[in-house]
């Protein structure tokens, strides 16, 4: 496997040499780079857990709509003015007070006496996969003013990043956002392969040969993830698209002469 994907890397040619490879064997070759891809999140598991669901520095920028004199926690409970207020940062809200939150995604409350972590699915479905008293979280008596503004955004991000259940349901949805993609891909490729060459060649042939093409998508996403490069999915289409090209271009196409 290490094999391929290194002729896959440095010669776009030898995707051929699985053509006639049956698709399942062509899907595994797409989740092993699927998992490849995924290499950086591994890294986040053990070095910096924030990186995996929201930072602190994402929750700063919000987390102001939480400060004010009428909101504070005193002997560990949560003292709150009617102040129902509620901000979204990266897939996560996060609530004060009685609001109402309809859209589905995770969801950090403040409830009197803890702090409470759910999957929202609809209006109807809230799945509690946490609590955490303010006493645990050494906020048991606090204010929620400015100067507490840093404190509160770690706080809140390291309450997520330390939930197992959170970090689970991260590597899942990244899992399978990562292989939708790759699957997508590679069908896109095979259909403009088969649509724009003249080749006597299947679909299922197209999509051998596109599955090992998308090597170097998934290592230009791998090297974007590990070195925080924004422009990483760009780079990485216009390179899987270059290799298409040059991999259809090198096939050299022989016609019987008459006798």
């Amino acid at each position: 496997m290490l094999r391929d994907i290194k002729d896959n890397i440095s010669s776009p040619k030898y995707a051929f040499k699985h053509i006639n490879d049956k698709i399942i064997k062509s899907i595994s070759y797409l989740l092993i780079l699927t998992l490849l891809m995924m290499l950086p999140l591994f890294i986040y598991l053990f070095t910096d857990r924030t990186k995996l669901t929201v930072s602190p520095e994402e929750i700063r920028s919000e987390v102001g709509l939480f400060l004010s004199d009428e909101i504070k926690i005193v002997d560990g409970k949560l003292l709150n003015e009617n102040n129902n207020k509620a901000f979204f940062v990266s897939g996560y809200y996060f609530v004060m007070g009685d609001y109402n939150i309809i859209n589905p995604g995770v969801v950090i409350s403040f409830k009197e006496e803890h702090i409470s972590i759910s999957f929202l699915v609809n209006k109807y479905t809230n799945t509690e996969v946490g609590t955490y008293t303010y006493q645990s979280l050494g906020m048991e008596n606090y204010l929620f003013n400015n100067s507490n503004r840093n404190d509160l955004s770690y706080k809140l991000s390291n309450v997520l990043a330390n939930n197992n259940t959170i970090i689970t349901y991260t590597f899942i949805q990244v899992f399978f956002s990562f292989f939708i993609d790759m699957i997508m891909i590679v069908l896109i490729l095979s259909l403009l392969s088969k649509v724009s060459r003249p080749l006597p060649f299947t679909y299922s042939n197209h999509f051998n040969i596109n599955a090992h093409l998308t090597t170097i998508y998934a290592l230009i996403i791998l090297i974007s993830g590990l070195f925080g490069l924004g422009f990483g999915t760009i780079i990485a289409w216009i390179a899987v698209i270059l290799y298409n090209n040059i991999a259809y271009r090198s096939i050299r196409i022989i016609k019987k002469g008459r006798d």
